[in-house]
């Protein structure tokens, strides 16, 4: 069970990376932390996508 269940299919690539990112905390921290990056990076996007 994902911590990121809640990440449907209007979010599904935010949900792919986090739960990329929650798999591999303890067994590779620095692609867990790549992983975390990317799940930002496309928030911020989704986030700033409808304005001027």
């Amino acid at each position: 069970m994902s911590n990121f269940a809640f990440l449907v299919h209007e979010f599904e690539t935010l949900k792919s990376n986090a739960v990329k990112s929650e798999m591999y905390a303890v067994e590779d921290p620095d692609i867990s932390a790549i992983c975390s990056r990317q799940t930002l990076e496309t928030t911020i996007k989704f986030i700033y996508q409808d304005r001027p």
